[in-house]
């Protein structure tokens, strides 16, 4: 598999749902629907400005999910419809399930896997940090980032386990409300 272009995210108990529950009922949507509404919010990774033009300069992009031990323990909606530009909604089919998120990744073939990766190894593909290591921008409050690989020091490394893999397909990323 090459990961040579990725988009990592942190992941975690999320609406009170233990990530082992949320894999489990992601798999029955790829099932049910062919692909996976993952949820996300925040500033970065925003679907027009930033995963949209990722996904389609690069071929295969891959999303990379490692663990974080802090809780989001609420009780949030379930979005009822999305949209690719933030003009035209549509409703999503009762199949999909994304809560508390103002964005959802497309994905598909949600694996759990167990390796590492070097951050140091990449760096931001796109946005006003594009060319920053990634091992420099992943820190503190920030929890997502598209990178691509680009090794400048062999003998240097800041390795983080991924748990969770996926490939991102089209459209990519959306909005939901």
């Amino acid at each position: 598999m090459n990961l040579d272009n990725i988009i990592i995210m942190k992941c975690g108990t999320h609406a009170s749902e233990k990530i082992e529950d949320i894999f489990n009922r992601k798999k029955l949507e790829e099932i049910n629907n062919g692909y996976i509404c993952w949820g996300y919010g925040g500033t970065l990774c925003h679907p027009i400005n930033q995963v949209q033009p990722f996904c389609k300069d690069y071929n295969k992009v891959y999303l990379l999910l490692t663990p974080t031990h802090s809780e989001l323990n609420n009780d949030p909606k379930r979005a009822k419809s999305f949209s690719f530009d933030k003009c035209t909604w549509s409703n999503f089919n009762s199949k999909v399930n994304v809560y508390g998120s103002k964005y959802a990744l497309i994905i598909k073939n949600l694996q759990k896997c167990n390796f590492e990766i070097n951050l140091k190894d990449y760096e931001i593909a796109i946005g006003k940090s594009k060319g920053k290591n990634l091992s420099e921008y992943l820190q503190g409050r920030v929890d997502k980032a598209c990178a691509i690989k680009n090794i400048k020091d062999k003998n240097n490394s800041k390795k983080i386990k991924i748990v969770m893999i996926a490939e991102l397909v089209s459209p990519y990323s959306i909005f939901v409300k």
